[in-house]
């Protein structure tokens, strides 16, 4: 028999060893901390998760950094392609990393805090710089050319051709000889910046004329160089009498014969209206001639023109006229000029430019009656 303790027989210790333990049905909860804090709020464990995927990113963000910089270590030959590609691999595989960290972090982050929206910049206009412009002349601007034609005795001259200095055009021109048996055979327009010249004399010494030619400019001024034909004028006849106009827009300026003969006398070569000229000549030699007539038109913007008169009188035969000078309208310059008579014995004497503002007309008859005639000149402005 067994002499133990009650309860201590192997028995009831066999069946204290094998009694199934169960969990209790409830457990107190555990002690304050010291100092009498009270259970955890649920925001703090909030901040500890914000906090740690912080802490995430920036240790990711670290490799990152160091994986660029190793891969922009690299050499660039292409004997070291195969370290580029392991560079850029590790690389990738960084970044992809650093991606995936950045957007658990981000999300664990967004619970809390909400992103501040950045406002766009304003785009600021700038306006290119307004082109420098050199201004142009206000007014129409006149210069006169002067060149001396000398023939000696029963001959002609020279042929001389005057061109206007640069960004002028021609615009009219006559003789101022003071000699009275002086036979024009050319005082044209030849281009639109050049005159030509050419006299024949009469007389039984030697002479010389000079020859003025009107210049002008102003923007925009275009020319235009119009012909009247006379042609066949048989000895001892006058030819027809032509007018010829410019073209719309354009005013006549000045003209005068281009012939290359000695033996005719100008009855009308001259302007007949702003926009007009006339032509006709009398033949004095004893051969058939043909007699050019050129004169200059003119127009620009702004351009205007009007034509004026200088009135001869009564010239007594074997004579020469007064000196008669005209001066243009205010805020006008000469530019051409012509004498209208319809006598066949009358050689012009002046019919010039005097100055850019003046014409001045004379004339020498060398008829046996008195005649009676005209020198009509153009003005213009702008």
């Amino acid at each position: 028999m067994y002499s133990g303790q009650p309860g201590d027989s192997p028995l009831a210790r066999q069946s204290q060893d094998t009694q199934p333990s169960f969990p209790p049905l409830w457990s107190p909860p555990p002690p304050p901390p010291p100092g009498g804090g009270g259970p955890q709020r649920p925001h703090r464990g909030l901040a500890v998760g914000i906090i740690g995927g912080a802490l995430a990113f920036v240790v990711v963000l670290t490799i990152v950094l160091v994986a660029v910089l190793h891969g922009a270590a690299m050499p660039s030959t292409a004997q070291d392609g195969g370290d580029q590609t392991s560079g850029a691999s590790a690389t990738s595989t960084a970044l992809a990393a650093a991606a995936t960290a950045g957007a658990n972090a981000t999300a664990t982050a967004s619970a809390a805090v909400s992103p501040t929206a950045t406002k766009a910049p304003t785009a600021t206009a700038t306006s290119p710089a307004a082109p420098t412009v050199t201004p142009a002349p206000a007014h129409l601007q006149s210069t006169i050319i002067t060149r001396s034609l000398s023939a000696g005795a029963n001959t002609n001259s020279s042929i001389v051709d005057m061109a206007c200095p640069s960004g002028y055009l021609v615009a009219g021109g006559g003789p101022n000889s003071g000699y009275s048996g002086v036979t024009l055979m050319q005082n044209h327009p030849l281009t639109s910046t050049t005159w030509r010249a050419e006299i024949f004399n009469h007389g039984g010494s030697a002479v010389s004329v000079q020859l003025q030619v009107v210049c002008l400019m102003y923007p925009g001024l275009h020319s235009q160089i119009k012909i009247i034909a006379l042609n066949n004028v048989a000895p001892g006849a006058n030819s027809s009498i032509l007018d010829q106009t410019c073209d719309p827009g354009y005013f006549v300026a000045g003209g005068g014969p281009n012939s290359g003969y000695a033996t005719f006398t100008q009855m009308s070569d001259g302007p007949v209206s702003a926009t007009a000229w006339e032509g006709e000549v009398y033949n004095t030699g004893g051969s058939t001639i043909s007699v050019q007539l050129n004169f200059v038109c003119l127009a620009a913007i702004g351009l205007d023109a009007q034509i004026e008169s200088i009135g001869l009188g009564a010239v007594a035969a074997h004579t020469n006229s007064s000196i008669h000078d005209q001066v243009c309208p205010s805020g006008y310059l000469a530019a051409g000029g012509g004498m209208r008579t319809g006598y066949t014995t009358v050689y012009e004497m002046w019919d010039a430019p005097l100055n850019t503002t003046t014409w001045r007309g004379e004339v020498f008859n060398s008829g046996a009656g008195a005649v009676y005639g005209e020198i009509d000149f153009i003005c213009m402005k702008a």
